[in-house]
């Protein structure tokens, strides 16, 4: 049970990532542009999940702001292991746990 709730999981992932990863193939309706003939139509086969109050295509803006999601959680991620890796090579190199006692330490001075 364990092994195929992963497995749909990583799958439902990799196809999120692959529709977002292809949102100008899939859309091809600009996300940005406001088109006041168009405001709030409903689904139809022109706009698949209809327009918002300024006509634009409501497909279109959860693609691409998908994208941007998608690349913000990237770069955080990445710093996050650059700056753990950086911070672990010094205090081993240093030390050992040391710097991270007194970093600690001053978090709970200041609370005190």
């Amino acid at each position: 049970m364990r092994r195929t709730l992963t497995s749909a999981s990583l799958a439902a992932i990799l196809l999120l990532l692959i529709i977002i990863a292809s949102a100008p193939l899939l859309t091809a309706h600009d996300p940005l542009e406001i088109r006041m003939d168009q405001v709030l139509q409903p689904p139809s086969g022109i706009h698949l999940i209809g327009t918002d109050e300024l006509g634009r295509d409501v497909w279109a803006r959860l693609l691409y702001g998908g994208r941007i999601s998608l690349a913000v959680g990237f770069l955080s991620m990445m710093l996050t292991v650059f700056w753990g890796v950086l911070l672990g090579t010094i205090s081993g190199l240093a030390g050992g746990i040391r710097i991270e006692e007194k970093r600690s330490g001053a978090k709970s001075t200041s609370l005190a």
